[in-house]
């Protein structure tokens, strides 16, 4: 098993999103796709964007099917305070990480979700964007 680290603030978190929760009138990814209380991510000191979107293979699913956001853990830590960054290493995946909380919740008025959408960045974007 691989220890548990603090990830520095100046690195960032690899996010899959699915082909169905891209609103691509918007070119970004649906408020579902934040909507899990343990928000699965990957660092990127044990992972790339790639590594990301293809770890989908162990399950049986197209990789193709999927694409990668990339949100920086000081934007997460600053706009969406409320939230905590946790890193959460499995056997398989040493750069597994949850960014925990109720995303549901409002801060300033906007859903945690649509902060954590806004401070998304594309890096392995669907054909259209």
């Amino acid at each position: 098993m691989w220890p548990q680290e603090n990830i520095p603030i100046t690195h960032c978190l690899y996010k899959r999103i699915p082909k169905d929760h891209i609103d691509l009138s918007l070119s970004k990814p649906k408020p579902i796709a934040y909507k899990d209380e343990e928000l699965s991510c990957d660092w990127c000191e044990y992972s790339n964007a790639k590594q990301t979107r293809d770890r989908v293979i162990q399950y049986n699913r197209d990789p193709n099917s999927y694409f990668v956001v990339r949100m920086l853990v000081n934007d997460i830590k600053q706009k969406t305070p409320v939230l905590e960054v946790k890193h959460q290493p499995e056997p398989e995946n040493r750069s597994h990480t949850h960014v925990n909380g109720d995303k549901k919740k409002a801060i300033d008025g906007v859903e945690i979700r649509m902060k954590l959408r806004d401070m998304s960045h594309w890096v392995i974007p669907p054909p259209s964007v």
